[in-house]
């Protein structure tokens, strides 16, 4: 289910229409640079640890938890897509959560927003119970355009 802050419906209020061509793209290539690594699913931009593996002992000191370990990996700039605006977003993350389901069946949350200088960011990371979400979920103290999306349809699956 998507939840968003004001400041996300306000904007995505004004969307018209989109260009699929940029969601596609972004969509493929992310994806074809998302590997498992350990029990993590992570945004491999530049082939790094593509075969690699991590100790949990390296995740926890490094970055805290596992959630923390995906979610410094899985900082993805849409807008730099030719043509990637805010009305690309809801389509773009419908496609994703699909894709993601068929590659890798956990529940995933998913997160878009808007930064000051009008850049679209699209972050994500496994939902594990105990360590929760990454971000905080009273979503309307936080000042940009922002939505997430816990895919609860994994959770009839994995429950």
């Amino acid at each position: 289910m998507i939840r968003m802050n004001h400041e996300m419906a306000m904007l995505l209020d004004t969307v018209k229409e989109y260009d699929d061509t940029p969601v596609q793209q972004a969509c493929c290539d992310v994806l074809g640079k998302v590997r498992q690594v350990g029990d993590c699913v992570v945004y491999d931009e530049c082939g790094a640890l593509d075969g690699k593996t991590i100790s949990e002992e390296e995740i926890t000191k490094r970055y805290g938890d596992r959630t923390g370990f995906e979610m410094w990996h899985n900082e993805i700039r849409l807008s730099r897509y030719e043509r990637f605006n805010i009305g690309c977003v809801l389509p773009f993350l419908e496609a994703v959560k699909e894709r993601m389901k068929a590659l890798f069946p956990r529940q995933f949350c998913y997160i878009v927003y808007v930064t000051g200088t009008q850049d679209v960011d699209f972050r994500f990371h496994v939902y594990r119970e105990e360590e929760g979400m990454w971000l905080d979920e009273d979503i309307e103290q936080v000042a940009e355009p922002l939505l997430y999306d816990l895919d609860s349809e994994q959770v009839a699956v994995l429950g």
